[in-house]
């Protein structure tokens, strides 16, 4: 029986856990924790940029710093209870560290264990298709054989310019939403043509000759345009909303500009 604090009444096969206290927690958890959201804080405007590749290179980094401390200490799973309420508080912005998904992140760390092949293969699809692939394929070659099939359909633009795009002039890292506001723009449907028509379509300027107006966040719609970056990345493989978003940025791009 599982003997986590829970809330409600009890019903059979159904639980609500509660984290444990902070007080309850191991020095070890807290010092572990705290290397967690380091890593977060420094991989997180790269997942605006990189979309879902950096997202699950980050996920799949969390779960092996778990695994490694079960194996070391024995935690169990109110840890990964505390570590989602820690999380939540520490990166109100960010999805995905609900209880369920920190152990999808173990789990996918358990089911890949070489990071070449996350890097090549199972990062470039979405994050979603990973936990499909965890549950349906118990067989390792079949996960990778389907990862190769559906990887590469999707690719946001600019993939491999985070860091140029994620410092200000002076050097300083721009803000969590500042960093979707430039991405929901260059990921714009009028942006990209003009970008795909002006090179090679293998690369691109760092620094493209795109109007981009300094981030302001009073102003309507820049956060309008960050607001509909992150739905992007929530529904990444909603091919009807991604396209009623991208609409709406183009005509959000066109105001901008006049």
């Amino acid at each position: 029986m599982d003997k986590r604090k829970h809330m409600g009444k009890d019903k059979e096969g159904v639980i609500f856990p509660v984290a444990p206290n902070l007080f309850e927690m191991s020095d070890s958890y807290l010092q572990f924790i705290e290397e967690i959201k380091k890593e977060i804080q420094k991989q997180r405007v790269s997942v605006v940029m990189n979309a879902n590749t950096s997202m699950i290179c980050l996920y799949w980094n969390i779960g092996r710093a778990i695994l490694k401390k079960q194996e070391e200490e024995g935690w169990g799973a109110k840890v990964i209870d505390r570590m989602s309420k820690d999380l939540k508080i520490a990166f109100p912005e960010m999805s995905g560290f609900s209880p369920r998904n920190i152990k999808y992140m173990r789990k996918f760390a358990q089911c890949w264990g070489d990071y070449e092949i996350v890097q090549r293969v199972v990062a470039q699809i979405p994050w979603r298709t990973n936990i499909t692939l965890m549950d349906k394929l118990k067989i390792q070659e079949e996960r990778i054989w389907y990862a190769g099939k559906t990887r590469g359909k999707k690719r946001p633009l600019f993939q491999n310019h985070a860091v140029s795009l994620c410092e200000d002039e002076n050097g300083r890292f721009i803000s969590y939403d500042e960093a979707h506001y430039i991405c929901g723009i260059l990921n714009s449907n009028l942006v990209r043509e003009y970008m795909m028509n002006s090179s090679d379509s293998r690369s691109f300027p760092i620094r493209p000759r795109v109007k981009i107006p300094k981030y302001d966040k009073t102003n309507k719609i820049h956060k309008r345009i960050a607001f509909l970056s992150k739905r992007a990345h929530e529904c990444y493989s909603d091919d009807r909303e991604i396209a009623k978003i991208l609409n709406e940025l183009d005509e959000l791009y066109l105001n901008l500009i006049e």
